[in-house]
């Protein structure tokens, strides 16, 4: 299934664009052929978002490009898939509160475009033993000083937290956790987005799950995405 995208005549009558992500899981729209500036569109629609959240080098527009292996951040998945697919993942999920919505734009789509998927929580389909396994199931999330233990989750937050770069099974039901929601990921319908130059993908974070499509080559590395984080 293919995400079908939206006018930026639509997208500037969507009065309230946080309450549509959060019902819909995601948002997705294009800026056009026009020569405006990204970032300020970005920006204009983060702060109908909520609070733009600094990335981990302290900037609100972070700069994604695939890296090689021996490039990436220790803990990250790109150190542990390189320039191939990424599993579905929480955006955010090192922190102790991710990020509810994640927006990226695409700048460029590379000589080897590669698709970003996107599955909500309700269509993976999880029945009451499975949801009673995730939130038991015990993880070391891994953020250097600040590591801390949780769950995928919890009935005490509206979030879940899944990222097979930082967390770390602490025992055997955690890593039946891990190995339930990865194959039932990997069975249930997944929508995703081919990339043009300045499309939009708006993503409610807490309930929505994210990765790097497959594709018949690796990705390549003049792919250029521009990612805020929001609050």
């Amino acid at each position: 299934m293919v995400i079908q995208s939206i006018s930026p005549a639509q997208l500037h009558h969507e009065i309230d664009l946080a309450s549509r992500v959060k019902d819909e899981g995601w948002f997705f729209t294009s800026l056009g052929d026009h020569s405006g500036n990204m970032g300020a569109e970005l920006r204009m629609l983060a702060s109908r978002l909520g609070e733009p959240m600094a990335g981990r080098a302290g900037q609100l527009i972070e700069t994604l490009s695939p890296l090689h292996t021996a490039e990436a951040k220790p803990k990250s998945l790109s150190v542990l898939h390189g320039l191939a697919s990424f599993p579905l993942h929480t955006d955010g999920a090192h922190m102790l509160h991710p990020p509810h919505f994640i927006m990226l734009a695409c700048v460029t789509p590379g000589s080897r475009g590669v698709p970003t998927v996107v599955v909500h929580l309700r269509d993976i389909r999880l029945d009451e033993p499975a949801f009673q396994c995730l939130r038991t199931a015990p993880f070391l999330v891994r953020n250097g000083r600040r590591s801390f233990y949780s769950t995928i989750c919890d009935y005490d937050r509206p979030f879940i937290r899944f990222d097979p770069g930082c967390m770390t099974a602490l025992d055997a039901t955690g890593r039946a956790a891990m190995d339930l929601l990865s194959n039932h990921t990997a069975k249930c319908d997944r929508s995703t987005v081919d990339w043009k130059a300045r499309d939009i993908l708006i993503i409610n974070n807490w309930n929505v799950l994210h990765g790097r499509g497959h594709f018949d080559s690796v990705t390549s590395p003049d792919r250029t995405l521009l990612r805020m984080s929001i609050q």
